[in-house]
């Protein structure tokens, strides 16, 4: 028996739907693929999540002002995600121009 054939799976799994399974373990990509259903269409455009550190969520926002406006809905916010995140318990909003991923 050569060593290739002793590895052989009968029903070999795409490398994609490997990637996707693990990837849907890991609390930022929960968040960021679902981030317009937790946020809205609207806080979509101008938020992203960026980081988790320290069970807190790091989220991009485009101006200042949504900074503001945001930091008074927090909570609200936070239970949005926890079906998505568990580990989460608060959220930081920081200026960033990074762009949305679609």
């Amino acid at each position: 028996m050569n060593t290739m054939s002793r590895y052989r799976r009968s029903n070999p799994t795409r490398l994609s739907v490997l990637i996707n399974q693990n990837l849907s373990k890991l609390p930022l990509y929960s968040l960021t693929k679902n981030w317009k259903s937790i946020v809205g269409n609207i806080l979509f455009k101008s938020t992203t999540p960026l980081k988790i550190k320290d069970q807190t969520l790091i989220v991009g926002v485009s101006t200042h002002s949504w900074i503001q406006e945001l930091n008074m809905t927090k909570e609200t916010m936070l239970e949005k995600i926890k079906p998505y995140c568990t580990e989460i318990k608060d959220v930081k909003f920081i200026l960033s121009k990074k762009k949305q991923i679609p």
